[in-house]
């Protein structure tokens, strides 16, 4: 074989292995797009999920369902002070982060694996994406009511929606097939954001086995 033969098969072809990304990272953040978590950042009160909930300071709020995006800023929501801002989006976050006073979601992909270290993920022509979701919140408003937290309350919605859940929506299974999140073989971290901060991060790491190959 000649050597300017040696990609001729492959010609008209792409790699598989970076392409889904972008799209996996935008289905995440509408799956965490949910009403329940969009009261959780909004509402900055001892039990946002209910119809009325005291604030801070003991104030009596009314609590109707959220109707705008938490990846859009919110036009419509009465919503608590500070909290109608964009709270979700689909990038690592910036150093604006350290001035923020609210609760904010990033999502996305951390870490890409295709070798023979991967395989403890899926078979040898399989590896694996890690998606990563942090969510980064003011430690003051963190306590809810019952001694629950506002951090991993926000967590444990997101690990219902999508751990262990397979991709079925027909537009996105087209474009990256029924793929399925798994929390496992890493682990959920959180932590002051910086030392001389009021912020917490509380990060999530969600695994995708994926083939390797071209299409």
């Amino acid at each position: 074989m000649r050597l300017k033969d040696i990609n001729a098969k492959y010609l008209g072809s792409q790699s598989n292995k970076l392409r889904r990304v972008p799209i996996i990272e935008q289905y995440l953040c509408e799956i965490i797009d949910c009403q329940e978590i969009r009261r959780l950042v909004r509402y900055m009160t001892l039990d946002p999920l209910a119809d009325f909930a005291l604030d801070y300071n003991n104030r009596l709020v009314q609590q109707p369902d959220l109707q705008d995006s938490l990846m859009e800023v919110a036009l419509h929501d009465i919503v608590s002070n500070g909290t109608d801002g964009i709270a979700l989006d689909n990038h690592m976050f910036t150093n604006e982060v350290m001035d923020s006073s609210r609760v904010l979601i990033f999502v996305y992909c951390s870490d890409i694996v295709f070798s023979e270290g991967a395989s403890k993920f899926g078979s040898s022509s399989m590896g694996y994406q890690l998606f990563t979701v942090d969510i980064v919140y003011p430690l003051s408003v963190d306590r809810l009511c019952d001694g629950l937290k506002r951090s991993w309350a926000i967590a444990t919605i997101i690990t219902d929606r999508v751990d262990e859940m397979s991709v079925t929506n027909p537009e996105y299974v087209q474009n990256i097939g029924n793929i399925k999140f798994e929390f496992k073989e890493q682990r959920a971290s959180n932590r002051k954001l910086a030392p001389n901060t009021d912020l917490g991060i509380l990060s999530i790491p969600f695994v995708v086995s994926v083939p390797s190959g071209r299409i």
